[in-house]
């Protein structure tokens, strides 16, 4: 009989225990003292410029002429299975 309601006291006791616990280890520092944290250090490669620089452009790259030229076949499609010699297509065809 009194086995039973020992038990119960004594997990009720644990469970507490082990809130109180939990709980506290949860809680925040303190605030800290000023001065006792310095300013972060910035780290940048000792190369880079902040802000940086604009690139500049030159004539050159401004005239490269009609940008959708490029895309644009060569020539008819290849037929199905049967693409160029060494193109990207050819080795997609040739995979086992």
């Amino acid at each position: 009989m009194w086995g039973g309601a020992g038990r119960a006291v004594r997990l009720r006791c644990l469970v507490t225990v082990m809130v109180v616990l939990v709980t506290a280890g949860c809680e925040q520092a303190g605030p800290q003292p000023p001065g006792s944290v310095g300013p972060a250090r910035e780290v940048r490669p000792a190369d880079v410029q902040d802000p940086a620089a604009a690139p500049s452009a030159s004539p050159e790259s401004a005239t490269c002429g009609d940008p959708r030229a490029s895309l644009r076949p060569d020539g008819p499609p290849a037929e199905p299975g049967r693409m160029p010699p060494g193109s990207t297509m050819d080795a997609i065809v040739r995979r086992p």
